[in-house]
């Protein structure tokens, strides 16, 4: 059974014939992706042998060692078979950008989905810097914690727009979600956590983030955001 995260990093994720999980750890999400379809076979990678351990007796318990590769690596460059799509979970906003920068032979242009722990906005440029477009975003409550997650497509660059400052920190798809009572409850979390830095930068993402308040029409109880979080702007 898959928490929150997990199924929705799997119902982002789209139908291929070779996927792969990137840091993939114990398996889990490997493994749904394979029990609902959504990939005929799966390349999971971990840079921990352990953790690799771990998910090959999970696929060995479910009879569907077969469908699987185990592999051990430094995200992209583990993988031995062309995928077309990705997903990329449980790590720093910083660590995903230097996985996405050093793609191979085997993953070019696929589509790639993305749940960074910190540092949002650097993924979201990155994903524009590389020519890829933000086709869906979406947040997950897991354990009273918020997670964003990103769903991209490679587009030609040169029809690429680039991505404001604003859109980088608050989403281009997340900011029209004005009827999701999760995004709401996230802007609320992220405005509490800003109110407590002091630098200009700071400053001005909270304005974005009231403006966004005052536009969605809705009332707001900001004294109960109702959620941690293990993910920073």
């Amino acid at each position: 059974m898959l928490d929150a995260r997990l199924s929705a990093a799997c119902d982002l994720f789209p139908a291929c014939e070779m996927g792969a999980d990137i840091g993939a750890d114990h398996g889990k999400l490997a493994l749904q992706l394979i029990k609902t379809g959504k990939c005929t076979q799966i390349q999971v990678t971990d840079l921990s042998p352990a953790s690799l351990e771990k998910a090959r007796k999970l696929f060995e318990r479910e009879g569907l060692s077969d469908r699987a590769l185990f592999l051990c690596g430094d995200g992209f460059s583990a993988l031995t078979k062309p995928a077309q799509a990705a997903v990329i979970m449980g790590m720093g906003g910083n660590t995903i950008c230097q996985i996405l920068e050093r793609k191979t032979p085997f993953f070019q242009n696929g589509e790639l989905i993305l749940s960074p722990h910190t540092d949002i906005p650097s993924v979201r440029k990155e994903l524009y810097a590389l020519g890829y477009a933000i086709a869906d975003e979406i947040v997950a409550c897991s354990a009273d914690r918020f997670y964003v997650l990103i769903r991209a497509k490679a587009e030609n660059p040169r029809q690429q727009q680039p991505l404001s400052e604003r859109l980088s920190v608050l989403g281009p798809v997340l900011l029209r979600k004005k009827d999701d009572p999760l995004v709401r409850r996230y802007y609320l979390w992220q405005r509490d956590v800003l109110q407590l830095r002091r630098d200009e930068a700071a400053r001005q993402w909270l304005s974005w983030i009231d403006s966004w308040i005052e536009e969605s029409g809705t009332p707001f109880d900001f004294t109960n955001p109702g959620s941690k979080s293990t993910i920073y702007l």
